[in-house]
């Protein structure tokens, strides 16, 4: 017995280092995966026993292209827990057929019986946002009467900036006297939504009325809400204020807390304050050294420390289809008008004073081919793919995996002109909304 045992873990062990492989090759076909993981166990639905490990499946078919797949996997799983529930329900809507992800959601609250988690709401909110088209929409429908689902649902309408439904669900919890400790959760969510939107302004009401309700005392999450919301705009003043209280709650040395200064000081220029507070918080973990890494690339001083980013890509969402673009793409079937659509767009915001910025051009080559190369980043495809694939003036929204480059930030104010169109980027850091020439960051981010 005890041999067989470790048999098992030997397959489980080499199974999770075959997911890291298919992880890190997004383009291999989901039969090649498939084809894999029958190799590596003798009997595939002996798997379906461990739900961790089918979630995995059911992500990695998604990741490579195969939602039926990852359908199949999820539908033979006997004991079904919240982690597969969550992991298909995220693979409909990364595919975008958002009416598949409701219908699952649906069937979670009525037949599982478990209790949903914070990576619940996220995707579904989502769903209903795009099949509604921007509509209002409400969850409040189902039968949710536990604190932690209230707090995962509003922090599913929060992620996706859907403040208004957000309140709805608060003033519903209030008439059920959740205490101070929802009040606190909620302050919470919504500091986080409005830093990452930029809203500086609304972050702060929601701090500051907090902090005048002396029974409400802010928590770790509220200090790493509150922090990039003054990064987002620069307002180092304003941020050492809060570093002050920080200081004075003794929580400097809090690694979340103390990333969240460093990153701070790093987007306003303050280098060698960042420098200072990353020697003192703990560094075991990943969390600080990406914060200083990304200071030392927002003041361009990443090359020179032989620092190296990853692909960069993003997405957009059509008629409840994901396109997305690499850096440089080329192999989409609509390339040619893709292409031809940039330049023309390129050639117009030139006449109303756009210059190419060569500093975000790490290639040694000509000036030509470093505005050829500008002209391929992941963002400026998907946006004109959606300006060939959509009607005049309709909205624009796009996602990218990183930070948006300040030559892409200034092309996509342009274009918001002469398309008259707005144009929303959520990238790894926020929201950027573009509308007639300006951007919601205020050109700090």
């Amino acid at each position: 017995m005890k041999g067989s045992r470790s048999v098992q873990n030997f397959k489980r062990r080499h199974l999770f280092k075959l997911f890291s492989l298919f992880q890190s090759h997004r383009t291999l076909h989901a039969a090649t995966v498939t084809d894999y993981l029958q190799v590596t166990s003798d009997d595939l639905e002996r798997r379906f026993k461990d739900n961790f490990l089918s979630s995995k499946i059911v992500n990695l078919y998604s990741q490579h292209g195969d939602v039926s797949l990852a359908w199949w996997t999820f539908h033979h799983l006997p004991n079904k827990d919240v982690y597969t529930w969550n992991s298909m329900a995220f693979a409909y809507v990364s595919h975008g057929r958002f009416r598949e992800a409701l219908g699952c959601f649906n069937q979670f609250f009525t037949t599982s019986g478990l209790r949903p988690d914070f990576y619940t709401f996220p995707p579904v909110v989502k769903a209903c946002r795009d099949l509604l088209d921007g509509k209002k929409d409400t969850l409040l429908g189902f039968e949710i009467r536990d604190r932690g689902s209230w707090n995962a649902m509003i922090s599913g309408y929060c992620q996706n900036g859907n403040a208004a439904e957000a309140l709805d669900v608060a003033d519903e919890m209030r008439l059920e006297g959740h205490g101070l400790e929802f009040e606190l959760f909620v302050s919470n969510a919504l500091i986080n939504m409005y830093a990452k939107f930029g809203s500086l302004g609304q972050a702060q009401k929601v701090f500051w009325s907090d902090g005048e309700h002396k029974e409400i005392t802010p928590n770790q999450g509220t200090w790493v809400s509150i922090l990039p919301a003054y990064s987002h705009v620069g307002a180092l003043q304003q941020g050492m204020r809060i570093h002050g209280r920080v200081i004075k709650n003794c929580l400097c040395s809090d690694v979340f807390v103390g990333t969240c200064l460093i990153d701070m000081y790093g987007k306003c220029g303050k280098v060698d304050d960042a420098i200072s507070l990353f020697y003192q918080v703990p560094r075991k973990s990943s969390v600080p050294w990406n914060a200083m890494m990304s200071c030392y690339g927002v003041q361009g001083d990443a090359r020179d420390r032989g620092l190296r980013k990853n692909p960069g890509w993003s997405s957009i969402t059509l008629n409840n289809k994901v396109d997305v673009f690499y850096t440089g793409n080329q192999t989409h079937p609509r390339c040619v008008e893709i292409y031809r659509e940039l330049r023309g767009l390129t050639a117009k915001i030139k006449t109303i004073g756009y210059v190419p910025d060569f500093s975000f051009v790490l290639q040694d080559v000509e000036e030509d081919e470093k505005e050829h190369i500008l002209m391929g980043h992941s963002e400026r495809l998907a946006i004109a793919y959606g300006m060939i694939s959509t009607s005049p003036k309709t909205p624009i929204r796009i996602f990218k995996n990183m930070r948006v480059c300040g030559d892409c930030h200034t092309v996509t104010k342009f274009i918001s002109i002469i398309t008259e169109r707005e144009i929303i980027v959520r990238d790894s850091n926020r929201f950027h909304h573009f509308k007639g020439g300006t951007c919601s960051c205020g050109d700090y981010w």
